[in-house]
């Protein structure tokens, strides 16, 4: 009989790491968005000219952050280390301190339900709306804290929250997400700042076992070239030795366009180095159209395809049969 903590039933029950036991005892960092019609949660304010921000609640907002200091009423063995009610989502950073016959899915689907039915109460005038669709969308992602330093890192993410939700604001044009872009008749999402692939200097990065030392030495010179001009890199970065090339370029102000292998999720947003590069308009992140939730093992066809389409970047750019950026 199958465990209950893997139930999908329901996309609050629904355990998105099949190795993970959703009763037991673990820390995790909650993320779950408002529903659509829905007013916004907050507002960001910056504070100061070093970008700063705090969150102001709105009335619903304060709704929600009322049910979510109250959540040890009903689920004791559960504190909240940290969070942030955003404009559009919800960040929970939560602490399931014991084994429980409880899953992380329920405790998250009836934070949400309290939320709508408080909210209900509180506003009348948006009654009807809470009651067809609640506050939130269906679902909640969750990410496991498995290693040292993780902790500081989910605290870290959630704090900053506000301030790279001013950047997005302030530089749009950097986060831009289209699902449906056909290079030579075929279709991808991307995610960045679609103006690299207009860039006068582009550059695919695929190192071989076949180069011979001086082949090697020469692709290194340009890509470090590149990185010193502000160019492009292209690729895959599938290799380690391609991904150290990525790393040293960054770091020498280059900028990326990264094809990967997995399309994005729904709610796709960059963080860490990949948010500091949008934020520069410094990445474009090109990708499958449909995100698959099972990692698979990269074949040789898919490692072949995608340095053709990084050659082809880097020798046609702006020239390229481009439908829909």
């Amino acid at each position: 009989m199958p465990s209950p903590y893997l139930s999908r039933k329901h996309p609050d029950l629904l355990a998105r790491a099949s190795w993970h036991d959703y009763t037991g005892r673990s820390i995790y960092l909650v993320t779950f968005n408002v529903a659509n019609g829905i007013p916004p949660f907050s507002s960001i304010e910056a504070t100061d000219q070093n970008g700063t921000a705090v969150c102001h609640l709105s009335n619903i907002g304060e709704t929600i952050e009322h049910q979510i200091s109250h959540i040890t009423d009903f689920y004791p063995f559960v504190s909240v280390i940290s969070h942030c009610v955003m404009p559009d989502h919800i960040h929970l950073l939560v602490f399931v301190k014991e084994k429980t016959k409880i899953s992380l899915g329920q405790i998250i689907g009836s934070l949400k339900g309290n939320c709508s039915k408080a909210a209900m109460t509180a506003f009348p005038e948006l009654a009807q709306k809470i009651k067809d669709t609640g506050l939130f969308s269906k679902g909640f992602n969750d990410r496991i804290l498995q290693r040292n330093g993780q902790l500081d890192n989910f605290r870290r993410y959630i704090e900053d929250n506000p301030r790279r939700y001013l950047i997005r604001k302030s530089h749009p044009e950097y986060f831009n997400r289209v699902n449906m872009v056909a290079i030579n008749g075929q279709e991808y999402a991307f995610y960045g700042n679609f103006l690299l692939l207009r860039h006068c200097v582009i550059s695919a990065v695929r190192i071989s076992r076949s180069f011979s030392p001086a082949e090697l030495q020469a692709k290194h010179s340009e890509w470090n070239e590149v990185a010193r001009s502000g160019g492009v890199l292209v690729s895959p970065f599938i290799s380690v030795a391609e991904r150290i090339v990525r790393d040293k370029a960054c770091e020498n102000g280059a900028k990326i366009i990264h094809l990967v292998t997995n399309g994005l999720p729904e709610r796709y947003k960059p963080s860490g180095r990949e948010f500091v590069l949008c934020a520069q308009g410094r990445l474009l992140i090109i990708a499958p159209v449909h995100h698959n939730t099972r990692k698979e093992n990269l074949t040789r066809a898919q490692c072949l395809r995608l340095n053709e389409l990084a050659e082809l970047i880097a020798a046609q750019g702006a020239r390229m049969a481009l439908r829909n950026p």
